[in-house]
Parts: structure tokens; C-alpha cells; sequence
């Protein structure tokens, strides 16, 4: 019996490199954009809730230029509301 042949060996190799690194990309941008809405919604909310306080008080001060004493609470309500409550904008964190 003559002896038997070796069998081939295919042994493949892929450079991951470039995967790797555009994967890293991808998850420093997902990163950076959720800091960056983050940070977003806290500065309108902050805002929102200054813009608020001016627009009450100048409802105070026309009720008290006009001799007003009856108590506006819808629009006092409606303030105080828009204050607590700020909607969220929609969020991305995945790509295109």
C-alpha cells in the first residue's frame, strides 16, 4: 500500500486592521453625539425654564400696571407646566 498523501492545508488571513479601527470611529462618535445631546437638553431645559420665570413675571407686572387682582392661574399654569415638562428631541445614536 503506497502511503498516503498529505491533505492541503488552506490556512486564510484577513487584516483586521482597518475593521477594527473604523469600529473604534464609530463608537467615539456614538459617544461624542450622545454628550453632545446630553448637553443640548440640559441648556434648553435651563433655558426654557429662565424664558419662564421672565414671562411670569411680566404677567405679574401687567396685572399689577392694569390694577388687576383676579388671579390668571391658566396662565400661570401654563408657565409653570411648560417649565417641568420639555419634551425630549428624538434621539440618533446609531449611523446612517
Amino acid at each position: 500500500m503506497p502511503p498516503a498523501a498529505p491533505s492541503p492545508a488552506v490556512k486564510l488571513m484577513d487584516d483586521v486592521t482597518h475593521q477594527l479601527r473604523m469600529q473604534s470611529q464609530l463608537t467615539h462618535a456614538a459617544k461624542t453625539e450622545a454628550l453632545a445631546l446630553t448637553t443640548w437638553r440640559g441648556v434648553a431645559h435651563d433655558f426654557k425654564n429662565l424664558l419662564t420665570r421672565v414671562i411670569l413675571t411680566q404677567v405679574e407686572l401687567w396685572e399689577m400696571s392694569q390694577g388687576i387682582t383676579a388671579d390668571h392661574g391658566a396662565v400661570r399654569h401654563a408657565a409653570e407646566t411648560a417649565a417641568v415638562t420639555s419634551p425630549a428631541p428624538a434621539t440618533r445614536l446609531r449611523p446612517r
